[in-house]
């Protein structure tokens, strides 16, 4: 399955940002589809399939959850959450803040908790976790 505009909006900024990790999984992410899509009620969580042969990321487990998003309409908004096992991407998560994703979500603007521009530092101490 392709990825849905929204879903497609999440991962540029989840992967966005000068550093050898986020190259490395942009290179994965130009060739991932879906391989499961489930709404969750408060979200959605996407199962990614990697082409075989992409070289893996190091580190080869991390958590990249610093993307933030509002919702036209909504004043909650939400947040992303990227998963990568054994060095390639694996699951996409968002979720709305207010416990329900709204009916026919249209993102009005995606950031980060550092504000509008990324702090790779603070991602890249994340990763320790």
């Amino acid at each position: 399955m392709e990825f849905l505009p929204i879903e497609r909006c999440l991962m540029d900024a989840l992967l966005a940002g000068d550093d050898p990790t986020l190259e490395s999984l942009r290179a994965q992410y130009a060739g991932s589809t879906v391989a499961k899509r489930e709404g969750t009620g408060s979200g959605f969580f996407l199962d990614l399939s990697v082409p075989e042969g992409v070289s893996p990321s190091a580190p080869p487990a991390l958590r990249i959850g610093d993307v933030v998003f509002e919702f036209a309409g909504f004043p909650d908004g939400g947040e992303a959450i990227l998963w990568v096992h054994d060095g390639r991407l694996s699951n996409l998560e968002a979720f709305a803040r207010g416990g329900v994703w709204p009916e026919g979500a249209q993102l009005e603007s995606v950031g980060y908790f550092s504000g509008p521009e990324r702090d790779l530092d603070w991602l890249r101490q994340s990763w320790g976790d």
